[in-house]
């Protein structure tokens, strides 16, 4: 997976946290998000990626994303 969509996400993740928002648990939720694109090869996130790891991944289930 790209390096440049890791820290994407790793300044996301801060710039939210600077907010305010706790968002414990994100940091290894979006890797592994990232992980499963990596094995595919894939370097676009589309919503489809998205909704097919939030189904999949049973501990995002009752995760409070906000």
């Amino acid at each position: 997976m790209s390096l440049d969509l890791r820290a994407a996400a790793a300044d996301y993740l801060a710039e939210r946290r600077a907010r305010g928002y706790l968002l414990e648990g994100h940091d290894s939720l979006i890797a592994r998000f990232l992980d499963g694109l990596g094995t595919r090869a894939v370097t676009t996130i589309r919503v489809a990626d998205a909704v097919a790891f939030a189904r999949a991944d049973p501990a995002i289930h009752g995760l409070h994303l906000t």
